[in-house]
Order: C-alpha cells, then sequence, then structure tokens
C-alpha cells in the first residue's frame, strides 16, 4: 500500500534506499506548531487539540489527514487555523520540516522530476534558475524527428509545428511515429515542403 492511503496512525517500518528497516518520524509543520505534523512519508496528521467553541470545550483527535493530486500533479492537503483553510503542498511541508536551507533557497524541487515521489531523498531546495532548468532538462525529449517531443510527465509524444507565424500542437500520442506522422499529414494538407525528410 502506498503510504499516503494508510490513515493508521501508528507509525509505519520502512526499507531505506540502503535496505535499512526505518520507523517513520513526525516533525512539528512550522507556523502549525500544535496542531499538524507531516512525516518523512509524506503522511500529515492533526494533532489532539482543544478548543473552546460555542460556549463549550470541543476535543479534537488526532487522525491523518487525506491528501489529494492537483491538476499539476502534486500532493496537497489542507490545514486550517484561526479559521481559515489553506491548501499546502507536501513535498513543500516536508522540506520545510526535515531538510536545511541555509542559503535560503525558495523552492523545493523533485529530483527525479515525479511530482509525486515525495521521499526526503528526492527533493532539495533550488532557486528559481535552478527550477526552471531541471524541469526543461526532465519535462521533455527531442525526438529522432522535426516537430517531436516526448514528455516524460504525461509519458506521451507531442508534435507541433510554426505555420504562418503561429505554433500549432497536434496533441499528445502514444508513439514518436505518430506523433510524427500528424505533422506530416499537416504539411501535406498545406502544401509544405518538408526539407527533413
Amino acid at each position: 500500500m502506498e503510504h499516503y492511503k494508510n490513515f493508521s496512525l501508528e507509525p509505519i517500518v520502512y526499507q531505506n534506499e540502503l535496505g535499512l528497516d526505518c520507523l517513520e518520524q513526525w516533525k512539528d509543520i512550522p507556523d502549525y506548531e500544535g496542531l499538524y505534523q507531516v512525516s518523512d512519508l509524506g503522511r500529515v496528521k492533526s494533532l489532539e487539540r482543544r478548543v473552546f467553541a460555542l460556549n463549550k470545550n470541543c476535543i479534537y483527535k488526532p487522525i491523518i489527514i487525506k491528501s489529494f493530486v492537483t491538476k499539476r500533479g502534486y500532493f496537497e492537503v489542507r490545514l486550517c487555523t484561526k479559521n481559515t483553510s489553506k491548501a499546502k503542498k507536501i513535498h513543500r511541508l516536508l522540506a520545510e520540516s526535515f531538510i536545511p536551507n541555509p542559503n535560503q533557497k525558495p523552492q523545493v524541487n523533485h529530483i527525479d522530476a515525479n511530482r509525486l515521489n515525495n521521499k526526503i531523498s528526492n527533493l532539495e531546495w533550488v532557486n528559481n534558475r535552478e527550477n526552471s532548468c531541471h524541469r526543461v532538462k526532465n519535462s521533455h525529449f527531442t525526438s529522432k524527428y522535426v516537430g517531436v517531443s516526448y514528455f516524460k510527465r504525461d509519458n506521451k509524444w507531442r508534435s507541433s509545428i510554426q505555420f504562418n507565424g503561429k505554433s500549432i500542437r497536434f496533441g499528445m500520442f502514444n508513439t514518436e511515429e505518430e506523433a510524427y506522422q500528424k505533422r506530416v499529414d499537416f504539411e501535406k494538407e498545406n502544401g509544405i515542403v518538408n526539407k527533413y525528410l
């Protein structure tokens, strides 16, 4: 079972990259101390607390907070404090809680370019330029065909062309050849001579 699907409050025993058994570690989330903690596996839990509301004391028991995947492909959770709810990216919470940032770099990068892999060993603090370079380097690979690129995140090939001063994208395809064929068909329909064949 993926760790984020485990809603038990019991600490998880897991194997690290060296094959050693490790016990899940929890740390307070900055700005939410005493309210929420994040684990080195990317799970987030609320802590037990008493709240005075509607003229009575309420006791909130600890629970694992359910995470969700955003449209951009990141795990997020909603954290509440002072009647305000905010969505927080889990990789950011992990970095703020577990990874030193002596150079005060503002962004957190997924080293393997997999936004769902929130292992501590896969996260690093970066500046904007470093993050942009890493994104470009890992987001797509060029093809043997002109106008075709592979997008790792989607596991698909995309084809495009510049035509009449506009960039036209033909969509995403399962194979490099399908993507290129779509471009060739467009060139034939519009009388474009492909000098790269």
